[in-house]
């Protein structure tokens, strides 16, 4: 068996092969536009540019505008600590390796060998195996090829993955009737009112046989040895991570009544339905919930206790790439400027609207999405990444004038 250390090795040296070769194919099939690739290399006199100009900012005529900026920020930030609401119980549940995962169900032979589902021009996803060999989404197939020879590339069938992402929809409406779809294998909810009314007297099991296709949800009290015997992590308060759902071999599952329970029981119905694993993260707000997905990927789930210091421990080291709508250029942009996480990132929120052009507090509705005391809508959420992205790029000269 490889070690964690071994395996760890082999992942950095997979993803840097994958970066010389991707490196490599630009210059001989300039399958990247031209102006990605010199926006990219802007990145570096950019960012010098950002930090010689700071102090223009904060030590020259723009202390004032600086200051200003500083207190809406304070402000804000207050608000929104104020009316945090830590008693909120976001969901964010993923499928692990979605369209990968379909095709492997439906064509066994699959499984044990490295695939990716898409074309020789782009790919949409790859399995495990071919993540080894630092095939990922968005590369080229050919490219992919290249680094696994023995890929297996399935053209996608998006008809197939409708239909199984409407199976996986009607298991998160029993939980949410008004969850949040973010793709066909993604979304998230809100399971606060559900949990509260939720006596024990209503704890669920599932009676499964794999053999017959049989799956029955039922409910209603339920003997202290089953109870030990299925559940082991029934009824703890807070838990930090739950273990992975057993197989579909398993007769009967019994739950709890605390959200990682339910969670974990969404996610065994996921299983028993399609035959497809799915991850979860559980916090207080959506960006939280969807770091916490990723946690214990594939086929688990993590959640943060719903308490102040847990989140901002939580929140202290966590990479600016974590934080929807900051994608690579910005994160060395802002790396340059020395703000590598999110604790820092919030404490440079107001330098950071001087900086750059964006539409009007845009960097600053970035606290909404750290501090965020409720459920947003989808049409607040997209929007909040989708201004950081687009222009977080352009340098405000007023600022220096």
């Amino acid at each position: 068996m490889i070690s964690a250390n071994r395996s760890k090795e082999l992942n950095e040296a997979s993803t840097s092969r994958g970066n010389q070769l991707c490196n490599d194919c630009h210059k001989c099939y300039d399958w990247i536009p031209h102006h990605v690739n010199t926006q990219i290399s802007c990145v570096g006199f950019i960012a010098v540019m950002c930090k010689n100009l700071i102090h223009t900012i904060i030590l020259k005529k723009k202390d004032i505008l600086f200051k200003s900026k500083v207190f809406k920020v304070d402000k804000l930030t207050y608000e929104l600590e104020r009316s945090r609401e830590l008693g909120r119980v976001i969901v964010h549940v993923d499928m692990d390796a979605f369209y990968a995962a379909v095709e492997m169900r439906d064509c066994p032979e699959l499984k044990d060998k490295p695939m990716a589902v898409g074309s020789m021009s782009m790919l949409s996803t790859s399995n495990y195996h071919a993540s080894r060999f630092g095939v990922r989404a968005a590369m080229p197939g050919f490219i992919a090829k290249n680094l696994c020879p023995n890929l297996v590339i399935v053209p996608t069938n998006f008809d197939k993955y409708r239909a199984v992402s409407a199976q996986v929809r009607e298991i998160f409406s029993e939980y949410d009737p008004h969850f949040m779809p973010m793709s066909l294998d993604e979304a998230y909810l809100d399971i606060t009112e559900q949990r509260k009314h939720w006596p024990e007297t209503m704890r669920t099991y599932c009676i499964c046989d794999a053999s017959a296709g049989v799956f029955k949800l039922g409910s209603g009290k339920v003997s202290e040895s089953e109870k030990d015997e299925r559940s082991p992590v029934l009824f703890e308060e807070s838990p930090s991570s739950s273990p992975s759902l057993s197989g579909a071999d398993r007769k009967a599952e019994v739950f709890g009544t605390s959200a990682e329970e339910a969670v974990r029981e969404m996610r065994f119905r996921i299983q028993q339905k399609t035959s497809l694993t799915a991850s979860a993260g559980i916090a207080p707000n959506m960006m939280l919930a969807k770091v916490c997905s990723d946690k214990n990927k594939p086929n688990g789930q993590y959640r943060i206790p719903p308490e102040r210091q847990a989140v901002m421990e939580f929140i202290q080291d966590l990479p600016v790439r974590k934080v929807s709508g900051l994608g690579k250029v910005t994160e060395k942009m802002v790396a340059a400027l020395g703000i590598v996480n999110c604790d820092q990132l919030g404490q440079q929120i107001a330098l950071l609207s001087l900086l750059f052009r964006e539409p009007p507090d845009s960097w600053v509705y970035i606290l909404h999405l750290i501090l965020l005391p409720k459920f947003l809508s989808i049409f607040f959420y997209i929007s909040v990444c989708v201004c950081v992205c687009v222009y977080v790029y352009h340098i405000n000269k007023d600022t220096f004038i």
